[in-house]
């Protein structure tokens, strides 16, 4: 079972990578760890709730990874760096690649999971891609937020 932390603006980002780090195995860059815990902050904003890891791991998924990865709007996307990480799920290992880009809006983080780094990567292309379409008010959010 995991330890529950407050996020607040001294433990933020700090204890919600070592949560996502110890619990999952996923070292988040810096700048994402940075986004993240602004996306943290806001949702438990006002409540002063405590954050589980498998809470931080829901908010991660559905903020930065597509649950619909059959299907890439046609959204430009400059891809400003990728870094991809192996990490052991059971048995089996997994690629993380997390997508820093910037759309016609924003710089953004966009995450993909898969059993290579390749696939991984176009998982998290196409989270970037939907999530700068569902930006503009060309599609409606499926799995970001």
């Amino acid at each position: 079972m995991s330890m529950p932390i407050r996020v607040n603006s001294q433990s933020g980002k700090g204890g919600m990578a070592y949560l996502l780090q110890t619990e999952y195995g996923l070292e988040l860059p810096r700048r994402l760890q940075i986004d993240f815990a602004r996306k943290v902050q806001r949702h438990t904003d006002g409540s002063g709730a405590e954050v589980t890891a498998e809470q931080l791991w829901e908010l991660f998924t559905t903020t930065y990874t597509s649950t619909d990865t059959d299907e890439c709007p046609d959204t430009p996307v400059d891809v400003l760096a990728v870094t991809h990480q192996s990490i052991e799920r059971g048995t089996a290992r997994t690629t993380v690649a997390y997508l820093e880009y910037r759309t016609e809006q924003s710089v953004a983080w966009a995450a993909g999971i898969a059993e290579s780094p390749t696939a991984a990567t176009a998982a998290a292309m196409v989270a970037a891609a939907r999530h700068g379409a569902t930006a503009r008010g060309t599609l409606s959010g499926a799995g970001l937020a």
